[in-house]
Order: C-alpha cells, then sequence, then structure tokens
C-alpha cells in the first residue's frame, strides 16, 4: 500500500502495478514440506500479489490501466518438489482470472504471465537443487531476464488492448 501511495502522490495516478516477486522454496517432496516454509511462500506468491492488486486497483480503474501477475508455467505442470511453489502459481492464475472477470468492460486490463525458467537468482537456486528438469537447464540454455521483462511492458502497451486471454503462458 505505501507503495502505490507514493506513486499516486509523486506522479498523480498509477498506470500499471507489475507483480514480480516470488518465492522458490521450500523445494521438497510433499512428505517433507516443512508448513511454516510453504505458508511463508503463499503469503508472498499469492498474498502478496492480492495486497498489490488490492492497493492498486482503486487507482488503475480511474486511469484505465494495467495489472501483470508474474505466474509460471509451473501452475499447469507438476513439477517433482515444487507442490507448493505449483500450487501458489496455480492460485495466482486463478485469483488473477476472477479479478479480471469482476473488472470485465470497466476499461482495464488484468493479466497473469507464464513466465518460463529464465537466467535469473531464482533459477540458481533451482539449479542447486537438483530436483526436477527444471534444475537440469543449463545456465547458457536460459532465456535473459529482460526477455521476460519486454513481453510484460508489451502487455502494458495498447497493442495487448485487443488480447482476450488473462493467462498469457510464454
Amino acid at each position: 500500500q505505501g507503495a502505490v501511495d507514493r506513486v499516486v502522490a509523486e506522479q498523480g495516478r498509477l498506470d500499471i502495478m507489475l507483480n514480480n516477486a516470488g518465492l522458490i522454496e521450500p523445494i521438497a517432496a510433499v512428505g517433507g514440506i516443512d508448513t511454516a516454509a510453504a505458508n511463508r511462500l503463499f503469503d508472498i506468491n499469492v498474498t502478496g500479489v492480492l495486497r498489490g492488486m488490492q492497493a492498486a486497483l482503486p487507482h488503475i480503474l480511474k486511469s484505465g490501466g494495467t495489472i501483470v501477475n508474474a505466474g509460471s508455467g509451473a501452475a499447469f505442470v507438476p513439477l517433482q518438489g515444487w507442490a507448493v511453489y505449483c500450487a501458489s502459481k496455480a492460485a495466482l492464475v486463478m485469483m488473477t482470472r476472477v479479478a479480471a472477470l469482476e473488472n470485465e468492460g470497466k476499461g482495464i486490463k488484468i493479466f497473469v504471465l507464464g513466465i518460463p525458467a529464465s537466467d535469473t537468482d531464482m533459477q540458481v537456486t533451482i539449479r542447486a537443487s537438483g530436483t526436477n528438469r527444471v534444475s537440469q537447464i543449463k545456465r547458457e540454455d536460459l532465456p535473459h531476464a529482460d526477455v521476460t521483462g519486454s513481453i510484460m511492458a508489451w502487455l502494458c502497451g495498447p497493442e495487448a488492448r485487443n488480447v482476450e486471454d488473462v493467462a498469457i503462458d510464454v
């Protein structure tokens, strides 16, 4: 809320909200998941995005802007060791679809972007875990994070106003 209030105070409006924070850990088989760590992941990956949307939505409605939530292909594909991460990203997809439905016809766009494995700090953790096929992707074979950034920027532009899908899978 503080970040949204600051942007609105300094700029007079809010046109874009990118919710791009997330955790991958705990990485563990279902039987070995620490529930406190699982709750922390859900608090950031799901509830944190909810808080961001709640703070931004009144301003986005005024400006006719766009909300983009950073999702993952893991929302649709089960991966060993990632039960909590996959579940959180699936929850994010559904929450985004509901928000888009609730605001249909109000002149705004709300998307969830299925981000592929990319060259980020999170991928370092994933590779170190050695848990599933994503952990086996060599760093040089990963797309740079700028690829995702450029897609997010495009979704916030005028060309994306004609995109009807809410869930965009890279």
